[in-house]
């Protein structure tokens, strides 16, 4: 029984709706000081809610920890096709990340950034754009700890760049163009493994500068702090609307839908393996099916 992905996409959209729902009851007005010349404001959940943030880190560290020391290290072959990424491993920190990004990024549009103007134009607007920002903060925190206790552990060594990717990495794009021969690939591309450097580094300058500018809500950050946070939030949440445009786009390419397939049943044709990972042999294979639980 294949139970594990739908679970986890369950739980997903789970997180998604409930995270929109609950930053909308919270984003509406009411009367505050009701006996007094009071004014109508709506709950911030940076503020309400601030221990969950580092309730998710914390969280995502412990959970991936432990899944990484049950894990399995070599992928199995099953029926002409080999296990890519296992249903609380990859797929999960990758589906959960896009969710939270999904969130982030669509709220930090609508509240407006850098030369991007603010779409939301009334109180309850404002109050549902940073309270959805809350909610995307926690996903994308969560998700990104679970990956790095994971790492803690020793798993995701393969996708660490290793010495040489950043040459073949150009001939990967060189091959994209028809401008030469792509290099021998182990499970992941040497322009995957490059990419994956990019990624941790802007996904790790957002969420500091994030948890700063949040840290102001319950408590109050210097002017100049926040300043300072505000303009390398804003900047490297831009590079990174940027680079997922560009990762969107890769993933596309026609040599690159099996590699998308993957994301989502975790499985790819040893076929493909063999023509664009030769380097990445899997050490176990089986002939039988799925066992009951399995991805």
């Amino acid at each position: 029984m294949r139970w594990k992905r739908p679970l986890i996409t369950l739980g997903l959209l789970v997180a998604l709706v409930g995270g929109y729902i609950l930053a909308a009851d919270a984003a509406e007005l009411y009367l505050w000081q009701a006996f007094e010349s009071g004014s109508y404001i709506y709950d911030v959940l940076f503020e309400t809610l601030a221990w969950v943030l580092p309730a998710a880190i914390g969280g995502g560290l412990l959970f991936g920890a432990i899944h990484a020391a049950y894990s399995e290290s070599e992928p199995t072959i099953r029926e002409g096709l080999v296990r890519r990424h296992e249903a609380f491993g990859a797929f999960f920190e990758h589906w959960a990340a896009t969710v939270g990004m999904l969130l982030l990024i669509g709220s930090g549009i609508w509240l407006g950034f850098l030369f991007v103007p603010r779409f939301a134009g009334t109180t309850e607007a404002v109050g549902l754009a940073i309270n959805v920002h809350w909610a995307g903060a926690a996903i994308l925190l969560f998700a990104a700890s679970y990956h790095v206790g994971g790492l803690l552990m020793g798993d995701h060594r393969e996708i660490l760049p290793k010495s040489g990717d950043l040459k073949n990495a150009v001939r990967n794009v060189a091959s994209y163009l028809r401008l030469g021969n792509a290099p021998e690939a182990e499970k992941y591309l040497p322009i995957q493994r490059v990419s994956y450097l990019i990624w941790a580094g802007l996904i790790a300058v957002v969420a500091i500068t994030g948890l700063v500018k949040a840290a102001d809500y319950p408590w109050e950050v210097g002017g100049g702090l926040m300043s300072a946070m505000t303009l390398l939030h804003d900047v490297f949440a831009l590079f990174t609307i940027l680079f997922l445009a560009g990762h969107i786009g890769a993933v596309l390419m026609p040599s690159h839908l099996q590699q998308l397939r993957s994301q989502i049943t975790g499985w790819i044709p040893i076929e493909y393996v063999r023509s664009h990972h030769s380097r990445w042999l899997p050490a176990k294979s089986t002939s039988q099916g799925h066992k009951s639980g399995e991805d």
